[in-house]
């Protein structure tokens, strides 16, 4: 859950469900479960239109229409616009935010970033040869 703050006043914004995700008319719209790829070509005549579905979309399935509502009056399209994005946001993450995709120090590779046990072991102020080995001692 993200709280955000619309013309003073507060809104907690969830993430989308996988079933809400997983619904033809979301997935035609460019939401997965995964990833947010909205099929918006640069220039196309129906661009806005088809952003404002995309939009509503995501707004109805969170705040549905009351909350839709109480945002538009405390923030009008702007307001809007920022719910949206705090719904994408807590969907999918953003670019700085690491969402469940780093080992719990295992030390191996993740797709969302590098080998955890280095970083660590750095930053605890230790150094990587004083770090616990998985070999036997020698003999």
């Amino acid at each position: 859950m993200r709280e955000i703050e619309i013309g003073g006043e507060k809104f907690t914004a969830r993430g989308l469900r996988l079933s809400e995700v997983s619904a033809a008319k979301m997935r035609k719209l460019g939401y997965g479960r995964f990833l947010f790829v909205p099929e918006i070509t640069p220039g196309a005549d129906d661009q806005q239109e088809r952003m404002g579905e995309i939009m509503d979309a995501a707004l109805s399935a969170v705040f549905g229409k009351e909350g839709i509502e109480r945002i538009d009056r405390a923030g009008g399209v702007k307001g809007l616009h920022d719910a949206f994005r705090a719904i994408i946001a807590e969907t999918y993450g953003t670019p700085g935010e690491e969402k469940n995709s780093s080992s719990a120090g295992s030390g191996s590779t993740t797709p969302g970033g590098p080998n955890t046990a280095e970083p660590a072991a750095a930053s605890s102020g230790s150094h990587p040869a004083a770090l616990a080995s998985t070999e036997p001692p020698p003999g």
